[in-house]
């Protein structure tokens, strides 16, 4: 890419601060409270035994304890505090740690105490199970039984088939090119990044939501295999760009439709996903979207909340649920038109109000001075009096103040033959200064704000007296 362009990469440069930021940062991914010591119990007691493919539960034995304390972690033989975040090691695990996009799992730890495991992270070759203990003790050398949270895994996994049913629909729906570019598997939910250039259509966002259920109902097998990377590839199986694969990879197949290199943990068949609802679609960076779904469980709750939804919006509108998008256009329309004929009612009230307050305007230097406060206007209305006045006033300098849900607005304004004598921006200025705020404008409208509506009548009299000096 940089050759096309015309440009260079330096490798050495960025290898040197590659390096230089790994002996900054403690040599590991978990950064520099982490990467010491559990490199340390890596180097002792070798990689943990990973069984997540074949079990959700197994007996273990504890290798390595870190308690976490003020952000650094403390390696420790025994954990016996309740309610302390603690990392434990274990020399095999049927815990899924985080990785290509899938959380990772939760569940318990327990033998001689028991510990909730919440989160389960790699580091190297290791699975850290992060938790707290909530009874007894729990020792390095302890033979315990880990047992994986299998209502949150089961959640998971219909999620994950269901990412690769999406990506799929994907293709069908708006072209290959639609390549995932990043996701995230959580219980019953994920998110889905992918390369397109410009948003989905309602329409297409529909027809993907139909081709994903019409899969989870065709109820294809899902079949795991494990071949070279040549191999897979020449099968037909999609690959991440710019990911590095070993030579043996695993490829996860769907019926005849979807063939993935993947490491995460699947369903037996399409089926067992249940159901899959899009919830949202959104651009994430240029040329990159987002689609956001839910599964089994999460996804009926979601047309249960849905429908209870429009239940109760066809109740206040009373009308049959069907009839309700025809119901809301005539209320729009409604309301349309009622705004409209009160905005010719609010114009004549104040161009009425604006005549009195002429009449009644003191003179200073053979001008006319207006310093008001107003009742129960909004700042379109405000604006209406400035222009009124000064379209009206002939000779005239008006300032005007009023509180608007909880704060103080002013506009002031000059015509135009004041202009050499006083500028309104610096009239507002000096009532905001007051009320605790600011603002400004052109010379002959500005407005102004402030935070304290207790003082609008000392602001005002500010104001009123730099038009007084300037105007005299």
């Amino acid at each position: 890419l940089a050759t096309d362009r015309g440009l260079t990469v330096d490798n050495i440069g960025f290898r040197d601060a590659e390096q230089a930021h790994k002996e900054k940062s403690g040599q590991g991914s978990w950064g520099v409270m982490s990467a010491g010591p559990l490199d340390k119990i890596q180097q002792e007691v070798g990689d943990t035994k990973f069984l997540a493919y074949e079990a959700t539960e197994s007996t273990a034995r504890v290798v390595g304890i870190l308690e976490v304390h003020d952000g650094s972690l403390e390696r420790v033989t025994e954990l016996h505090q309740f309610g302390v975040t603690a990392q434990v090691i274990l020399d095999q695990s049927p815990f899924y740690g985080e990785s290509g996009g899938q959380v990772g799992d939760s569940g318990l730890l327990s033998g001689q105490g028991q510990f909730d495991v919440s989160d389960c992270q790699k580091h190297a070759g290791l699975l850290v199970h992060t938790g707290i203990l909530k009874s007894g003790s729990i020792k390095v050398g302890d033979t315990v039984k880990a047992t994986v949270d299998p209502t949150r895994r089961a959640g998971i996994r219909r999620a994950h088939s269901a990412t690769h049913i999406l990506h799929h629909a994907l293709h069908q729906v708006i072209g290959h090119h639609a390549t995932q570019r990043g996701s995230k598997v959580d219980n019953d939910q994920l998110r889905f990044d992918f390369s397109h250039g410009a948003a989905m259509t309602p329409d297409e966002l529909l027809q993907v939501e139909k081709i994903i259920n019409e899969k989870i109902v065709e109820g294809a097998a899902v079949s795991i295999n494990f071949m070279k990377i040549e191999e897979a590839k020449a099968s037909g199986a999609m690959a991440l760009f710019g990911e590095k694969y070993p030579d043996i990879v695993r490829m996860v197949s769907m019926g005849d439709f979807s063939k993935e290199l993947c490491g995460g943990i699947h369903l037996a068949s399409t089926g067992q996903v249940g159901l899959c609802r899009v919830i949202a679609e959104e651009p994430i960076s240029a040329g990159v979207r987002r689609i956001t779904a839910l599964t089994g469980e999460k996804a009926i709750d979601s047309m249960r909340e849905q429908d209870s939804l429009l239940k109760q919006l066809g109740t206040a509108l009373k009308s049959p649920q069907r009839d309700i998008p025809g119901r809301v256009t005539a209320m729009q329309d409604e309301i349309r038109a009622l705004k409209q004929e009160i905005a010719i009612y609010s114009k004549a009230a104040v161009a009425q109000n604006a005549a009195k307050l002429l009449a009644n305007a003191e003179t200073v230097g053979g001008s006319k001075l207006i310093c008001q406060k107003l009742e129960k206007v909004d700042r379109d209305q405000l604006r209406l009096y400035a222009n009124e006045l000064i379209a009206n006033g002939g000779t005239v300098a008006i300032l005007l103040g009023a509180v608007i849900e909880d704060k103080v607005a002013f506009i002031a304004a000059v015509s135009k033959d004041l202009l050499k004598k006083a500028k309104a921006g610096d009239c507002v200025k000096a009532a905001a200064a007051i009320a605790g705020g600011g603002g400004g404008g052109k010379p002959d409208m500005a407005e102004a704000g402030g935070r304290l509506p207790e003082k609008l009548d000392e602001a005002l009299a500010a104001g009123r007296a730099y038009l007084v000096a300037t105007l005299g």
